[in-house]
């Protein structure tokens, strides 16, 4: 799927930051329109 696409390990502090903001306000931190 990613093939030789690298990511950084800040990526992986990105998510586990959204995970942590949902899992304390119950929302998710973008809003979408649909």
């Amino acid at each position: 799927m990613l093939e030789h696409n690298y990511c950084p390990p800040s990526a992986d502090l990105w998510a586990l930051g959204c995970i942590i903001y949902q899992l304390y306000y119950l929302e998710t931190p973008f809003k979408d329109s649909y």
